[in-house]
């Protein structure tokens, strides 16, 4: 959030293309691979007529290439949330280009799940990238991203009792060609395709302390139960120039 402005005020592009709702564990990271990212930019206002349809914040992610000097490369990191692992490389024969797959997946609910009974969120991503350059000044890049988010907590206190369930999938998919027009021009043509589901539901019991009798136990305050689901989808297909 940003100035105060919701999800969908504030717009997310990577490598040129919306991503929609890439927030994961409830906004402490996200659906972006940090090992992958080449640069990043925030700007909180005064940005271009290329993204005006946001009040609050642009966000633009770009994605590095996989390295090309070794036929297979790789590398594993470990953070205070998850495990992630890249591999990469040249392509064969006497391609140009290169290719890259990284992986990622929370641990901590593996390892403590098998002595609780506690559900703690959890996510996974898998992305892979492939660029290829047919001839001087030209480039094909192709992308994918699964994600998946499942984040479900239970609260059993005295003055609250239930769940609060989370759920996220991404699926996004893009090619690219970038070209030269002459020795001064350049064209970028970008396809790509997303589609994204959550949910957002809560079912669950509050003690409401607005509302007491004149019992002089606990069971003089009221209970106000809140059940709902929010159920959103959306798909966006686009073709930029």
């Amino acid at each position: 959030a940003v100035r105060g402005g919701s999800p969908d005020q504030n717009l997310t592009v990577m490598d040129g293309v919306e991503i929609h709702d890439p927030y994961r564990l409830f906004g402490l990271t996200s659906a972006f691979n940090p090992e992958t990212i080449q640069r990043f930019e925030l700007a909180t206002g005064g940005f271009g007529v290329k993204y005006g349809d946001r009040l609050s914040s642009l966000l633009v992610v770009e994605n590095r290439d996989g390295q090309r000097k070794e036929r297979l490369a790789g590398s594993a990191s470990l953070s205070i949330t998850d495990a992630n692992v890249v591999v990469e490389g040249g392509l064969p024969g006497n391609a140009v280009g290169s290719w890259l797959v990284t992986g990622r997946r929370t641990y901590y609910d593996l390892v403590a799940e098998r002595v609780t009974d506690q559900q703690f969120p959890a996510f996974a991503d898998l992305q892979a990238k492939g660029v290829w350059e047919p001839g001087a000044g030209r480039k094909v890049t192709l992308f994918g991203l699964r994600s998946r988010q499942a984040a479900a907590i239970e609260i059993d206190e005295d003055s609250a009792r239930g769940e609060f369930q989370d759920d996220t999938e991404n699926d996004l998919a893009w090619m690219r060609f970038d070209s030269s027009i002459g020795t001064r021009g350049q064209s970028h043509t970008v396809m790509a395709f997303s589609d994204t589901r959550s949910t957002f539901g809560v079912d669950a019991a509050f003690e409401n302390t607005s509302r007491r009798s004149n019992a002089p136990d606990e069971d003089s305050f009221g209970v106000a139960n809140i059940v709902f689901e929010r159920a959103l989808t959306v798909k966006d297909l686009s073709v930029r120039q």
